[in-house]
């Protein structure tokens, strides 16, 4: 009992298990041709059996390895997602680094200090569109009348040409947070994953599932095989056992057949010729039984014609030859 790389089961050497491929042959004519009249189109059980077993091993394994194909394109495709948003990411780095760039080279145009009076409440003014967009940046009381007093008064040049280059950054900002929250998102989920992995063996576990089918399979095979051949067995007892009776059967009715007709001839013999009936009678106290039967049979040509086309007529009723009843007599007389 074994089971080859592919999944399929042997058992021993038991004929029964290259059976499919016998039939296959016994299909075959002339030219390798295969004929449909030819083969047991009555599937074997033991054939489909094992089949049955592989087929359903083979899916174990297949949906194994196929589980474990969409989890390697589900990191794959966060991996790719983790690209998208680093270059992303890089993108808006670039563009918020060329519009403080563009600020940089404004103040320095207007020959702006840092440490100006212009220069802080452009700070200020910067803040407060970052709060109108980040409900976390508060303003203080301070703050809030200050700008009151700049919007009353007016923006600078500076202060104007630099708010409209920080327009966009807000936007810039929020994209970026959004781009590294992605990251690490999927960065976070790539890493469960993969410890979630390390917990389990589906391949294994799948493998070890397929070797126990196919054992469970091959051992019903196996008995499968047994009940067949005891099967089988009996069938061949049982037909001997019918054959042996219909030839007791058929012996008792040949007898009783040739015991009526050696009665018929008796009685013929006797209607044919009393006298001598009654002699033989007489005579057979006296002689031992060969000797009667020879002299019974050659007394027997004086009544010989009509005793045989008795005999005719009753072999043919009887179905029984001619030559065969003679040949009987004759060896009962000898």
């Amino acid at each position: 009992m074994k089971i080859n790389e592919n999944g399929s089961i042997f058992l021993s050497d038991d004929p029964r298990f290259q059976r499919t491929a016998d039939q296959e042959e016994q299909g075959k004519g002339k030219g390798g041709n295969v004929f449909a009249g030819d083969l047991n189109l009555v599937k074997d059980p033991v054939v489909q059996k094992r089949e049955e077993a592989r087929n359903k091993a083979m899916k174990v394994i297949t949906d194994a390895f196929s589980n474990e194909k969409k989890i390697d394109e589900d990191i794959r495709s966060r991996y790719s997602k983790i690209s998208d948003y680093e270059k992303q990411s890089k993108e808006i780095s670039e563009e918020m680094k060329y519009i403080e760039t563009e600020m940089e080279k404004l103040r320095e145009g207007y020959q702006i200090d840092r440490d100006s009076q212009e220069y802080q409440e452009l700070m200020l003014l910067e803040k407060r569109k970052d709060a109108e967009a980040n409900p976390k940046i508060k303003l203080t009381e301070e703050e809030k009348e200050q700008l009151k007093q700049i919007d009353e008064r007016g923006l600078t040049e500076f202060q104007q040409r630099s708010m409209e280059l920080y327009e966009p950054m807000n936007e810039l900002k929020e994209n970026l947070d959004e781009a590294k929250r992605g990251i690490i998102i999927e960065g976070a989920t790539i890493r469960g994953i993969k410890e979630e992995r390390l917990k389990h063996h589906p391949i294994v576990d799948a493998v070890k599932e397929k070797d126990a089918i196919l054992d469970a399979a091959n051992e019903e095979i196996y008995s499968m095989l047994v009940d067949e051949v005891k099967d089988h067995l009996d069938e061949e007892m049982e037909e001997e056992k019918e054959k042996a009776e219909e030839k007791a059967e058929e012996k008792k009715e040949k007898e009783e057949q040739i015991e009526e007709i050696q009665e018929k001839i008796e009685e013929l013999e006797r209607l044919t010729n009393p006298e001598k009936a009654e002699e033989e009678k007489k005579t057979s106290e006296q002689d031992s039984d060969m000797d009667r039967q020879i002299k019974n049979v050659l007394e027997m040509d004086a009544i010989r014609t009509d005793v045989k086309k008795e005999v005719e007529n009753i072999a043919d009723k009887m179905k029984l030859v001619v030559e065969d009843l003679k040949g009987l007599k004759v060896d009962e007389l000898l």
